[in-house]
């Protein structure tokens, strides 16, 4: 009885070592998606902020570049915070943080109407990082 109970032990104590491994060098967090904080936004005073969200904080600083698109609004009917380029915007997202936003305003003497799309075309940082599902969010304007 005592022998099978340490050869028993034995066995346990084989697969019990043989269960452990040291690959924990190997484990790799997810990628950390990039998207907007809502799909759509109304705009009915002057301005209004408008978000980003990461999945979770960003280790390194990270641009983000949106396309502004619209049959409704142009350029000249307002203007961003971090100023529109040819119709793109770039917000920095600096390291550590899991937001960003820019803000959209009413160009001077401008009261635009319908709605402008924005699409986040590309990322700073492509290893590790991620556009998420929510890449595209439409800004309503209210007269």
């Amino acid at each position: 009885m005592k022998r099978l109970l340490y050869l028993l032990s034995a066995c346990l104590m084989t697969f019990g070592f043989s269960a452990c491994n040291d690959d924990d060098d190997n484990l790799k967090l997810q990628d950390i998606s990039v998207e907007f904080a809502v799909s759509e936004a109304g705009m009915d005073g002057e301005t209004v902020s408008l978000g980003l969200k990461l999945s979770r904080a960003t280790t390194e600083s990270l641009d983000v570049t949106m396309e502004m698109t619209s049959s409704d609004v142009s350029d000249a009917d307002i203007t961003t915070t971090p100023a529109m380029t040819d119709g793109k915007i770039t917000v920095n997202i600096p390291a550590g943080q899991s937001t960003g936003t820019f803000t959209v305003a009413k160009a001077t003497g401008k009261n635009p109407e319908g709605t402008a799309k924005f699409q986040i075309l590309s990322l700073s940082l492509t290893e590790g990082y991620k556009i998420g599902t929510t890449k595209e969010m439409t800004l309503s304007f209210t007269p």
